[in-house]
């Protein structure tokens, strides 16, 4: 029997006109770089406010309180942005962005490190989607699956 790891990935934009909102992967160990791209990406673009998370290679970013732009905008702040470049060839490829949100590993990797205040305020859609993160980020999964 092989082993195989799961993982719950949240869809953050698709080509297909579902919510769209930036998250961004970044593989860069310095969290103050992170802040400084989201802040300028929040100033360029004039997006709310970001949630950062530390993961076992670097961090992630969503920006749930945009969610209502468009594929291209969306794609657009991605190329712009210091994302991990496999991140944006892959969402480009694929035609949709997902973002891991629960645990991958043994030990759990994902924890929430900041709130970085945008250029607008929360929303109720963009709090849902908040909501709806930190409930998959709190799921127990087991740590990995069996199959033949």
């Amino acid at each position: 029997m092989k082993k195989m790891a799961i993982a719950v990935g949240m869809e953050s934009a698709s080509k297909d006109g579902k919510i769209n909102y930036p998250s961004l992967e970044y593989d860069i160990k310095d969290i103050d770089l992170v802040i400084a791209d989201v802040q300028r990406l929040q100033e360029e673009y004039g997006l709310g406010d970001a949630i950062i998370v530390k993961t076992k290679n670097g961090y992630h970013a969503h920006f749930f309180w945009d969610w209502n732009l468009s594929w291209e905008k969306v794609t657009e702040i991605v190329n712009n942005s210091r994302a991990s470049e496999e991140f944006k060839k892959l969402s480009e490829h694929y035609g949709w962005r997902v973002i891991r949100v629960s645990g991958k590993y043994k030990d759990p990797d994902l924890k929430i490190v900041c709130r970085v205040k945008g250029k607008h305020n929360s929303d109720e859609t963009g709090n849902m989607l908040f909501g709806i993160f930190r409930k998959l980020m709190n799921l127990k999964l087991p740590n990995e699956v069996l199959y033949e």
